[in-house]
């Protein structure tokens, strides 16, 4: 007999012995399979919310220990340059205040220390590369990593620098209208765009808390991520206009300030844009080492992978990967220098 005909048989037996059964038995076995279901029910609701509970509170531990070891690194001098400087990047991407992006940084730091770790043990016994040439493959990645992530700050900041004269314009406007800083920039929060947007959120958290400590910081991060006198002079004109006011004199320099903005932007973007596309283009070079060595493999076969795999070919190629990354280099100062 087969499983499905066992299993037919076996339901059939069921339904003869429930058809068989008299009304009393019948309503005890009701009674117990309801019983039975509730009971599954309520242990089902318990176990979703103790999962629910631990994860909100793995959670919660996760961010207290990563608070206390960013309290505790910080101290130390250097590695407080070092995150900032990485904060105040990522600060560029979303509304989250000056400890929050610190503690990014630290995660950052710690989760770029061990993948350089794990790429080093990984790939050492796997690869037939002398380990130093594999070494510097690893070094040339990270700082491929590194310009990437320098390209798209400097696509971040150049997005916000071109939206200065329009936020001037919509702050005096609104700061005229209201006569309050922080009313002014909370009725604009949806007239800004998305890169301007980010940073008005975070000035008006940290302005509403009004805690001295966390307004420098604020302040801070945003002035040195973009590095530009007018982001500066913004920031400026918003702390003086919530702590001491000033209608007039306010609505004068933001007015004079936006006539300038105006000047210097058009006179920079022909160099901003010509830069920014030689870098892009760079970029796709890259790959290009790759197909090279397949269309030769394809054309030469095994004498292509023996001169790749020479000392002379793996020195054709890492010449190639370090005047790139020097090319990439010159054109992201060109493009820093034109801001």
């Amino acid at each position: 007999m087969s499983l499905i005909s066992r299993i037919i048989e076996g339901w059939k037996r069921l339904a003869g012995y429930v058809i068989q059964m008299d009304l009393f038995t019948a309503v005890c076995v009701l009674l117990v399979l309801i019983a039975v279901v509730l009971v599954i029910r309520i242990m089902f609701q318990r176990l979703n919310a103790y999962k629910i509970k631990q994860f909100y509170s793995i959670n919660k531990d996760k961010r207290y220990a990563l608070r206390e070891i960013t309290q505790k690194l910080k101290k130390n001098r250097y590695f407080l340059i070092m995150a900032e400087n990485i904060a105040f990047k990522i600060g560029m991407f979303n509304n989250y205040s000056y400890e929050r992006n610190l503690e990014f940084a630290t995660m950052a730091c710690f989760m770029f220390l061990g993948a350089v770790i794990l790429s080093i043990i990984i790939f050492i016994p796997l690869v037939s590369v002398i380990w130093y040439i594999l070494l510097f493959y690893i070094f040339m990645a990270i700082i491929f990593a590194i310009l990437l992530f320098y390209i798209f700050t400097m696509i971040a900041r150049s997005r916000f620098n071109n939206q200065l004269p329009e936020t001037f314009k919509i702050i005096n406007s609104r700061y005229i209208t209201h006569g309050n800083i922080l009313k002014a920039i909370n009725v604009s929060l949806n007239d800004f765009d998305k890169a301007v947007k980010r940073e008005m959120i975070k000035i008006y958290d940290v302005l509403k808390k009004n805690d001295m400590y966390d307004i420098n910081n604020t302040f801070r991060m945003i002035d040195r991520a973009y590095k530009n006198e007018y982001v500066s002079l913004l920031l400026n004109l918003i702390k003086q206009a919530h702590y001491k006011g000033g209608n007039t004199v306010i609505k004068e320099q933001i007015e004079n300030t936006t006539e300038e903005i105006l000047i210097d932007i058009a006179n920079q973007k022909d160099l901003s844009a010509s830069t920014r596309t030689y870098v892009f283009l760079s970029i796709f070079l890259l790959p290009g080492i790759w197909f090279v060595e397949r269309f030769n493999f394809t054309a030469l076969g095994d004498k292509s992978v023996e001169f790749y795999s020479s000392p002379y070919g793996i020195g054709v190629k890492l010449g190639f990967l370090i005047a790139l990354m020097f090319y990439i280099g010159m054109m992201l100062f060109l493009e820093r220098t034109s801001d």
